[in-house]
């Protein structure tokens, strides 16, 4: 602040210059105090916007994670893939926890500083989105799985019809209507 210099009066500086400086000194003051309220006031806005696109984020995860919990119920059922959909189910359940850490994490430090709730938001997003990219390979994964079960069980049926043909003649060989034989024809 440049130094002022007051003009000398009796008893003192002159009243006039002191005034017009502690005018000018309020008049700055409620300048930069309004200034501030403005910042404070976006920060808040910026804040509650990333504390509703965290709200969305959190809710898209657990909308993924409870499909992932219908899909491994679904097919928990197929052999051979019940311990690799197990091991999906673990490590999107892990990364599930390890997701709500995170967000009560934002929570609590949106408090403070707003531009680390956007930076942590954007983290939450991307962990999101590798949650659905997983989702999608295990329903493909299963998918598949599905596929290759019905084309073994085809083949297992076509492969019963010779079998079945053979005995379905060889028992109507046997059910043969008998002929009746008459005893005057034997002793003839």
């Amino acid at each position: 602040m440049a130094r002022i210099g007051f003009r000398t009066a009796m008893f003192g500086f002159n009243k006039n210059d002191v005034n017009m400086y502690l005018l000018k000194l309020q008049q700055e003051y409620a300048l930069k105090e309004q200034e501030l309220l403005k910042k404070l006031e976006d920060l808040e806005k910026a804040n509650t916007s990333l504390n509703e696109k965290l709200g969305k984020t959190e809710a898209d995860l657990t909308e993924a994670s409870d499909e992932l919990n219908r899909i491994s119920g679904e097919y928990a059922y197929l052999k051979g893939k019940e311990q690799e959909i197990e091991q999906i189910s673990e490590s999107i359940g892990t990364m599930y926890m390890v997701a709500m850490q995170n967000a009560q994490d934002i929570i609590s430090e949106a408090e403070g500083c707003a531009a680390e709730i956007n930076e942590i938001s954007a983290i939450r997003l991307e962990a999101a989105m590798k949650a659905e990219e997983q989702l999608k390979a295990i329903r493909e994964n299963i998918k598949s799985s599905a596929e290759r079960l019905v084309e073994d069980l085809s083949s297992m049926s076509l492969s019963l019809d010779g079998p079945k043909n053979r005995l379905a003649a060889q028992l109507n060989k046997e059910k043969l209507p008998e002929i009746p034989v008459e005893l005057n024809s034997l002793e003839d």
